[in-house]
């Protein structure tokens, strides 16, 4: 059918030849205006990236001016004042010093790689003074590696993670409790006078800050207490037999299982330290006299099983006397020790010591299976590592940040 000329519209569609020249001109306008958005785009850009520099601000880019001036960290220098150690994390109070003009400060620091890299969070209290937190007692428990601040000159208790969020809660006085709460040992404690009336063993809930002592006690009043991988460990001299005595809790204190010592002699002044090993069931008990501020010449140590276990407590006699400061078992049942040099001791009596040995202090259990202690590296603060305890094995790694 031909097109009606003049008539009403032909509703068909045009002929291709018609109406296809309408398509590529739409493209091609809509290709100009997206030139022309690009090109405005670029041209702002390129104005802030001028106008910042002009303002003497650091370009944000990896490789600009603001990447290259990042300050490098610096080894920390002061005081060591706290370690604490968790399962994943290290926690270190320390008293920063950087020299005139700047004043020390206290400061918390945080490592998630063995002591490799540190960084700094908030402190529970920035108010607090260096004088003031010396008297604080950090605690990590719990596989969520919960680190509790006790300030108890303030009656309070701050708890936090490794990222600097704290609570506070107030200490006050908490129901009796028929076990401890599990993975959290490491905050129960010996309570003496004037506070209590006897030597009793205690615990306090950083979560509430409720503090309550145990309701089943040990058979004989406690002069120490020490506890490792859920294991409590209490010695004393028992009343009713009048001999030393160890006792153990292996239910966070819902029970107790004591052996007597015959060959200690009570009362005869000694200063008497626990050092549980619970990969082997035991604990080694050592007596010594105190030579120096925290620091024991040892002459007598003993090994106690776990009285469920079957044994008897050997006697363990060292090579020569020793200078103990702290000491940690070891998952093979020797004793690691920090005095005047990192030594191992030896079930058999023998010890291990090194003359060029790094001087270390304060050695606890760190996390991933390594054992950690202070150092005093000639350059700043730092803390030393080891795998095996053996004094040949300590390795110093500074204490660094950005300033």
């Amino acid at each position: 059918m031909d097109d009606v000329i003049g008539g009403a519209p032909d509703p068909r569609p045009p002929p291709p030849s018609q109406r296809s020249w309408r398509l590529p001109a739409a493209a091609g306008l809509l290709r100009r205006r997206r030139r022309l958005v690009a090109t405005v785009a670029v041209v702002a850009v390129v104005a802030a990236v001028v106008a910042v520099s002009r303002a003497g601000l650091p370009d944000p880019s990896p490789t600009g001016p603001g990447a290259a001036s990042a300050t490098p960290p610096v080894p920390v220098t002061g005081e060591l004042l706290q370690l604490a150690s968790g399962q994943q994390n290290l926690y270190a109070l320390v008293q920063d010093c950087p020299g005139p003009p700047d004043p020390c400060r206290l400061r918390l620091v945080v490592s998630g790689t063995d002591g490799r890299a540190w960084r700094s969070v908030p402190l529970p209290d920035a108010r607090a003074s260096i004088a003031a937190a010396r008297a604080w007692r950090l605690e990590v428990s719990g596989s969520e590696d919960l680190l509790s601040i006790e300030d108890e000159p303030a009656g309070v208790v701050h708890l936090g993670r490794s990222d600097g969020t704290f609570v506070i809660r107030r200490i006050a006085a908490g129901p009796d409790l028929h076990r401890v709460p599990a993975n959290r040992e490491s905050l129960t404690r010996l309570c003496d006078r004037p506070r209590c009336a006897t030597l009793t063993v205690e615990f306090l809930e950083p979560r509430t800050g409720m503090r309550g002592r145990l309701a089943i006690q040990p058979p004989f009043p406690p002069a120490v207490l020490a506890v490792e991988g859920g294991q409590l460990w209490v010695a004393g001299i028992d009343p009713r037999t009048r001999q030393y005595t160890v006792a153990v809790s292996t239910d966070d204190g819902g029970s107790w299982h004591a052996v007597a010592l015959p060959g200690v002699p009570p009362g005869d002044g000694a200063v008497a330290r626990l050092v549980p090993v619970p990969e082997r069931d035991l604990t080694y008990l050592l007596l010594g006299r105190p030579t120096a501020e925290g620091v024991e010449a040892v002459s007598a140590v003993w090994t106690v099983p776990d009285p469920r276990r079957g044994g008897a407590p050997q006697q363990v006699r060292p090579q020569s006397e020793l200078s103990v400061q702290s000491a940690v078992g070891l998952r093979d049942g020797r004793l690691a020790l920090v005095g005047d040099a990192p030594a191992v001791l030896s079930p058999d009596g023998a010890v291990t010591r090194s003359e060029a040995a790094v001087p270390v202090r304060r050695i606890l259990r760190g996390p991933h299976s390594l054992l950690v202690a202070e150092a005093d590296p000639p350059d700043g603060l730092g803390i030393a590592v080891s795998d095996t305890g053996n004094p040949d094995d300590w390795q110093v790694r500074r204490i660094r940040l950005p300033r």
